[in-house]
């Protein structure tokens, strides 16, 4: 390993929620994510997570221990960041997003002095696989010349970014807006709020918005759709 490298030194999957599965080698999925895994989709930007090991071994954490796909040791800050584009081993290649959100849930994990929200900016990074193909354990990690699109980690901002970019013919649920936002599904009870809130700052076009609101008003559940 070059004193520019990285190297992989976890990799694990997720098949349902709750559960993380340690592994030697991992296949990813050209544009949807790693193989067997509960976030593989080709909608989100959310398809891979990305952490530093030393980042991690700042909050006592070891790798694994943050859910994430992919651990990573060996990178600067500067090279482990959304815009890059990262090559791991012979053949995978991810586009490095937005910076994932710390939840609740890592009180589980984390040590009683340090709460979730210490780890903003530093609980990994999500991905999308740009080149798939078969993860190993101790692959090298380099960084591409090419750049990765860049998305708002603030939840409300990725909401305006992906609506100004919603085909106006395409069919439009709360559900899939989450998917395409890279959120959870429990965020639908939130983009209600989301809409008003951009109409009332003029982010987004008035008409736009309520066309895009009212397809979805067709049904009951529309919103739980997608």
């Amino acid at each position: 390993m070059q004193a520019s490298e990285g190297q992989v030194v976890w990799l694990g999957y997720t098949p349902e929620r709750g559960q993380t599965i340690s592994c030697d080698q991992l296949i990813v999925l050209t544009g949807e994510g790693a193989y067997q895994d509960r976030h593989a989709d080709a909608l989100s930007p959310r398809q891979i997570l990305l952490t530093r090991l030393e980042e991690n071994q700042q909050f006592g954490l070891q790798a694994g221990q943050l859910f994430e796909n992919v651990c990573i040791a060996g990178l600067s800050e500067a090279q482990f960041k959304p815009g890059r584009v990262l090559k791991l081993g012979h053949q995978v290649e991810l586009d490095l997003h937005f910076y994932c959100e710390p939840c609740h849930k890592l009180k589980r994990v984390l040590p009683n002095d340090i709460t979730p929200k210490a780890l903003i900016g530093r609980r990994g990074i999500l991905a999308t696989v740009r080149q798939g193909g078969t993860l190993r354990y101790q692959d090298t990690v380099s960084v591409s010349a090419s750049n990765a699109v860049v998305l708002p980690d603030d939840t409300f901002e990725r909401f305006i970014w992906t609506m100004e970019r919603w085909p106006m013919d395409e069919t439009f649920s709360y559900g899939l807006l989450a998917r395409k936002m890279g959120v959870s599904r429990a965020y639908c009870r939130a983009m209600p709020g989301y809409f008003r809130r951009a109409m009332q700052q003029g982010k987004l076009n008035r008409c736009e918005l309520l066309i895009k609101s009212a397809v979805g008003r067709r049904g009951k559940n529309w919103e739980k759709t997608g």
